[in-house]
């Protein structure tokens, strides 16, 4: 999985293979909702493609066990 913090927005995506959420970007706007109980990703596409955008550039954390893929949870 993965998460970027961009100002108020929070974007969160989890790699379960086979889930109905696989590759889905949540999006949360931390200044009106910080529990981020409601995702507002399909009301933001703008934000979302921002976000993406960041995670695709990420790079490998430094500790390993940090990195989804080398624990083989992807």
């Amino acid at each position: 999985g993965q998460a970027v913090r961009m100002g108020d927005w929070k974007g969160i995506r989890f790699n379960r293979k086979g889930h109905e959420s696989e590759g889905h970007l949540f999006l949360y706007n931390l200044k009106v909702d910080p529990t981020e109980t409601k995702d507002v990703s399909m009301a933001n596409p703008q934000v979302v493609k921002q976000i993406e955008g960041i995670m695709a550039t990420r790079i490998p954390a430094h500790w390993p066990a940090w990195n989804w893929e080398d624990r083989g949870l992807r």
